[in-house]
């Protein structure tokens, strides 16, 4: 290879390295903020610092504390809720303020990871992070009141409804299910802290063939902290 083909490959690297997007760093995905009039492109990044929106127009950039955030909801995969504990001001007193972010391209499982790992609150997702290690349990299950047929797989770190309908998927840290009940042996009642102000949802999943051996012991155990 001749220099001038080295120099101009390097080059090349340099220049594409540098064009790469704000997006593809892990923990920052490029959204549009939802306003009450129009909106705002920029890129929202989560971590052990916060959650910050930095807009292309530095006045509506956005920064919050963890302490801050009493809620993070990845609703599907185009769309973030974070709800804080501000209040809205004076015409929404006793609400928190909540700000809606839609993402250029489908949520990544990592900024779903950076999320969970950088806070104990109850983090909502219908995005599944990554797992890295096969699921202890599985069962074909169909959500009732949605009529979402999925699986649900337990996995060391947390219980997730595997679906490719979006924004009907779910992936839960035991911390945040309130209680799981076996109502007979074809129906499990899951408790979830979700939604506004991290009420607790119920999810009654139909299993389509007997509960696997050993899964809701397990589960209970993990759901109720039971020793």
């Amino acid at each position: 290879m001749s220099m001038r083909i080295a120099v101009l490959l390097s080059c090349v690297v340099i220049a594409v390295a540098t064009a790469a997007p704000a997006a593809a760093q892990p923990g920052v995905i490029e959204v549009r903020e939802d306003a009450f009039v129009g909106s705002h492109p920029g890129t929202l990044s989560v971590g052990e610092d916060g959650i910050v929106f930095e807009a292309r127009d530095p006045g509506h950039s956005r920064r919050w504390a963890i302490d801050e955030v009493r809620q993070l909801r990845v609703e599907s995969s185009r769309k973030i809720v974070v709800e804080t504990y501000r209040s809205r001001g004076w015409r929404g007193f006793g609400h928190s303020q909540t700000v809606v972010y839609r993402p250029a391209a489908p949520v990544p499982a990592n900024w779903v990871a950076a999320a969970l790992a950088s806070t104990t609150r109850p983090v909502v997702t219908s995005v599944i992070p990554p797992r890295l290690a096969p699921a202890r349990f599985r069962v074909t299950v169909n959500h009732e009141g949605t009529d979402t047929r999925g699986v649900l797989a337990l996995y060391e770190d947390g219980l997730a409804f595997e679906t490719p309908r979006d924004g009907f998927a779910r992936f839960w840290r035991f911390a945040d299910l309130d209680t799981a009940l076996e109502q007979d042996r074809y129906r499990l009642l899951l408790s979830i802290y979700e939604g506004p102000r991290e009420r607790v949802r119920p999810f009654l999943f139909t299993l389509v063939g007997d509960m696997p051996t050993g899964l809701y012991d397990e589960l209970w155990r993990r759901a109720n902290r039971r020793p």
